[in-house]
């Protein structure tokens, strides 16, 4: 199963990230049938597709989180709740904001 990532060293690698990422929010004889769910999918997607790593690790991060109850707020500002413009993305709370709300917050990532 998934012979791929066992003869591509770069496939294998975010494998092995992934799997030291669901061992860190996972514990044993938990019923997480989502996550391993998610957990295969993910591997299936690098092990068969030729798709950028980066990108797949990105969504199964972003979907993890969405099934640890971590949902970030992407469809308005945090601060203001404004639907158009949304050009950062804030950690701290857990959302984007719009491009005023974002200047006045420090910790911020702008969106590309």
């Amino acid at each position: 199963m998934f012979y791929n990532l066992r003869i591509d060293l770069d496939k294998l690698k975010y494998a092995v990230h992934i799997n030291k990422i669901i061992q860190d929010v996972t514990h044993e004889n938990q019923n997480c049938y989502k996550i391993l769910q998610l957990l295969l999918n993910t591997l299936y997607t690098i092990s068969e597709t030729d798709k950028n790593l980066d990108m797949v690790l990105g969504v199964f991060k972003l979907r993890l989180l969405c099934l640890l109850g971590f949902t970030p707020n992407v469809m308005q500002c945090t601060n203001c709740k404004e639907k158009e413009e949304l050009l950062y993305f804030s950690i701290k709370d857990n959302g984007l904001k719009c491009g005023i709300c974002g200047k006045q917050d420090t910790s911020v990532i702008r969106n590309k």
